[in-house]
C-alpha cells in the first residue's frame, strides 16, 4: 500500500506496518550530497614585481636571499625602467661570465609533483647568452637528505638566444642537459610557459612542455627524471621522491639586460591571457524550492533550484 503524504512531498510505503518515510528522507539528502560542487585550480602565488624598493622586495614572502638590498642594484632589481602591466617589473643586469657577484632568491610553495608556470619576458635586442647558458628560473624541489635532485632550470643559450630547460641530477649524462628550443624574440614582451611533472620513478613518462607567445615548442611526455635514489660519494644526485616545492630566480651567466613581469605559479595551464580565478571557498547555498512526485510505488522524482 502507498500513500503521498501532502506535507513533504514524499512517498509513505507501509511494509510489515512500518512508515518508510525515514528512508524516503535519507534517500533524498544522499541524493543532494552527490549534487557536484564547482571547483578552480590552485593559483600557487602570482608575482608582479610591484614594489616600492629592493628592501620591499627582500621583506617579501621571497626569502633566501643572497644579496642585500643595497647589492641588488645593477644585478637583480625591481626597476620602473620598463613593465608588461603594472609600473615596474624584475631588471636583470648581465656582465659576462663568472660575475664576481651573483643573486638569486626563493620563493616556496606546497610541494607538487606536476607545476605549471607563466612569465613574461622582455629581452633587450643587444643581450647575449653565453656558454655556460643563461640560467633563469629553477624549478625544484627541497626534500630533506637529497640536494634536491632532480630539477630543471628555464634558460637562454647559443649565439641566437634560445629558450630551453636545462636539467640537473637525472642521473643520466644524456639527460642532465638543456633542451633548447626556439630563439626568443628580442625587443618586446614574450609570453613564456612551463608544464612539468614528474615522472614515475624509472619510468620515462614525465612530461617538459614550453610554450612561446602561446606556440608549443616542446613536447616530452617521456622524459627520465626521478629514478631509484642515486648517489656517488656520498652525494645524493638523483631521489625517487624529488618534487616541484620552490622557484630560484638567479642572475648567472650572460651579457645584457633582461625583465620579467607577471610571474604566476600553479596547477594547471595559466594561458597568456592572465590568471585563473581565485580559488571558490565560499560555501554553497541551500538548494532552494525542493519538490518531490511519486513516480511509481517504488520511486520518487526530486526536483530543486541548484545551489549556488
Amino acid at each position: 500500500m502507498a500513500n503521498q503524504n501532502a506535507a513533504d512531498g514524499c512517498e509513505w510505503m507501509n511494509m510489515e506496518g512500518k512508515s518508510m518515510r525515514k528512508s524516503c528522507l535519507q534517500m533524498l539528502f544522499l541524493s543532494l550530497a552527490l549534487l557536484p560542487l564547482n571547483a578552480y585550480a590552485a593559483t600557487l602565488y602570482t608575482e608582479g614585481f610591484e614594489y616600492a624598493n629592493n628592501q620591499a622586495w627582500i621583506d617579501s614572502p621571497w626569502q633566501d636571499f643572497s644579496c642585500t638590498a643595497s647589492e641588488l642594484p645593477g644585478i637583480m632589481e625591481i626597476s620602473a625602467d620598463r613593465a608588461f602591466t603594472g609600473t615596474k617589473s624584475l631588471k636583470y643586469t648581465y656582465t659576462g661570465i663568472n660575475q664576481l657577484k651573483n643573486c638569486w632568491m626563493d620563493r616556496h610553495y606546497p610541494a607538487r609533483e606536476e607545476i605549471w608556470t607563466r612569465e613574461w619576458l622582455f629581452v633587450d635586442p643587444a643581450f647575449r647568452s653565453q656558454f655556460p647558458p643563461t640560467k633563469h628560473i629553477f624549478n625544484g624541489g627541497l626534500v630533506a637528505g637529497t640536494g634536491g635532485y632532480p630539477n630543471g632550470w628555464t634558460s637562454i643559450g647559443h649565439a641566437d638566444n634560445q629558450w630551453g630547460i636545462g636539467w640537473q641530477g637525472t642521473g643520466s649524462v644524456a639527460s642532465d642537459s638543456t633542451i633548447f628550443t626556439t630563439p626568443l624574440p628580442l625587443g618586446q614582451w614574450a609570453c613564456i610557459e612551463v608544464h612539468l611533472k614528474m615522472n614515475t620513478p624509472n619510468v620515462a613518462n614525465g612530461i617538459v612542455q614550453t610554450w612561446v607567445n602561446g606556440t608549443l615548442k616542446n613536447n616530452d611526455t617521456t622524459f627520465l627524471m626521478r629514478r631509484s635514489s642515486v648517489t656517488i660519494n656520498g652525494v645524493w644526485l638523483n631521489t625517487s621522491n624529488a618534487n616541484y616545492s620552490y622557484n630560484r630566480l638567479y642572475r648567472q651567466h650572460g651579457l645584457g639586460v633582461m625583465y620579467l613581469d607577471d610571474l604566476v605559479v600553479g596547477d594547471t595551464r595559466i594561458g597568456c591571457g592572465g590568471t585563473p580565478p581565485p580559488p571558490d571557498t565560499q560555501t554553497p547555498s541551500v538548494p532552494q524550492n525542493l519538490s518531490a512526485s511519486a513516480a511509481s510505488s517504488s520511486q520518487i522524482n526530486l526536483s530543486w533550484n541548484a545551489a549556488t
